[in-house]
């Protein structure tokens, strides 16, 4: 299973809804016998709560990083997350 992200409406945030949400994508994996989940993480707080839960990154790139053609970087002013990751879980 795959997905594109994890995010809670800003006036929600704070009440653990995100890691409801992940736990949520893990019992419908084991239901349908999904071996593994997969999610591009791109905030810290959805990054720290996937390692809470046992993701692990696999890959990993700094937001500096990410520039256009030019050399300009795509994502300024991400602070306070630094990077993007991709992260996947087995599912027991």
């Amino acid at each position: 299973m795959s997905a594109a992200g994890l995010s809670v409406a800003p006036i929600a945030r704070g009440q653990g809804i995100g890691l409801l949400l992940l736990k949520g994508r893990l019992e419908v994996c084991q239901a349908l016998r999904i071996p593994l989940t997969k999610t591009i993480f791109t905030a810290i707080q959805s990054q720290k709560l996937a390692a809470k839960i046992g993701f692990h990154v696999l890959i990993e790139k700094e937001y500096e990083e990410i520039k256009d053609e030019q050399g300009n970087v795509l994502f300024p002013n991400m602070a306070p997350t630094k990077s993007i990751q991709l992260s996947a879980r087995t599912i027991p």
